[in-house]
């Protein structure tokens, strides 16, 4: 894997009361991996935050370690874009450097972008706080109209009726904000979902023919990378053979496989790049999807060679698997509607 310094751009002016920012450019090269390190200082104790944006829908790590023998370290890791904060105390400042660490694993597309480093304000006293004011009623928060369960509607066609099923059964998972989207598909799939409920029964309701096949097409490709995960065959599932000759000739046939699974994969994302489904290309959704299952694929493939904890995006598919699960049941409803 590539080692690198981000190209750094400028310094944010240091002021009185005001935290310092430090801003990169980003390459992530079109099929290569790379990993970047970039040393900081930070001068206060406080709330830092790492935040990057990049074209493309490549997925990236970032990973921010403290200094000294008791280093703490900050994880995130997910496509474009990320913020990741980390806390500074006593023992970060004045230490050593600080280091961010970028990884982007090897993946067809590149693309560009930048990554800031704010660091802490320094804290100035100021006035003692009020008394917190008691919200009234209509200064609390409402959950927004898609995040509400919905009647059942009784009496749909069948296909509908599925719809209205597996948006439900989406929507109870969106809603637990204890696990948050790192991927941000999720509330976006599930208000495509009750849009075409809300509107059954309009000329365009329904979603056209070339949506359809590329919805039912993601829908099956998620059934593949499940069947994948959970296949007995000693090809896919492992574990690998103890001697070279056998290691050699499994190592070739597995890659194989999964080369096939990630070409259908890379087909989807071209696909909706290609503007083959108009009704997605308008969408952030789909490719951040897409991405994410790709991520998760890369997990299941990597855990039988080196095992689950050092697998690539373990966090993320840990979240995320269960979930795309259930959009795999949405998007094969939609692409069935009619």
């Amino acid at each position: 894997m590539n080692r690198a310094i981000l190209f750094f751009l400028s310094v944010g002016l240091a002021l009185p009361a005001a935290g310092e920012t430090l801003l990169y450019t980003l390459e992530v090269p079109a099929g290569n991996a790379v990993t970047y390190e970039i040393p900081f200082e930070p001068s206060h104790e406080g709330r830092g935050a790492i935040v990057a944006e990049w074209a493309g829908h490549r997925m990236l790590a970032f990973r921010v370690e403290s200094p000294g023998p008791w280093s703490r370290k900050f994880r995130r890791n997910g496509p474009s874009p990320q913020r990741l904060e980390f806390d500074v105390d006593a023992y970060g400042v004045g230490t050593g450097p600080w280091k961010l660490t970028v990884v982007a694993l090897a993946s067809s597309g590149g693309g560009a972008g930048t990554i800031s480093i704010e660091l802490p304000d320094e804290v100035v006293p100021g006035p003692p706080p009020e008394a917190p004011e008691i919200p009234t009623p209509s200064a609390v928060d409402l959950p927004a109209q898609w995040e509400l369960p919905r009647n059942r509607i009784e009496g749909l066609p069948p296909a509908w009726n599925r719809l209205q099923t597996v948006a439900e059964e989406l929507r109870r998972v969106v809603v637990d904000r204890t696990t948050p989207d790192a991927c941000s598909w999720q509330s976006d799939l599930l208000r495509f979902s009750l849009d075409r409920l809300d509107r059954r029964g309009l000329r365009d309701s329904i979603p056209a023919r070339e949506t359809r096949e590329l919805l039912a097409e993601m829908a099956e490709t998620i059934d593949l990378v499940e069947r994948y995960r959970v296949s007995k065959d000693p090809r896919i599932a492992g574990p690998p053979p103890r001697t070279e000759r056998d290691l050699r000739s499994w190592t070739i046939e597995r890659r194989e496989r999964y080369m096939a699974l990630e070409a259908k994969l890379d087909g989807l994302i071209r696909s909706i790049r290609r503007g083959h489904a108009p009704e997605l290309a308008r969408d952030d959704w789909p490719l951040r999807l897409i991405s994410c299952i790709t991520a998760c694929e890369r997990h299941f493939e990597e855990r039988v060679r080196v095992g689950a904890e050092l697998a690539a995006n373990r966090e993320l598919t840990e979240v995320q698997w269960e979930r795309i699960l259930v959009a795999r049941r949405v998007l094969e409803a939609l692409g069935h509607l009619e």
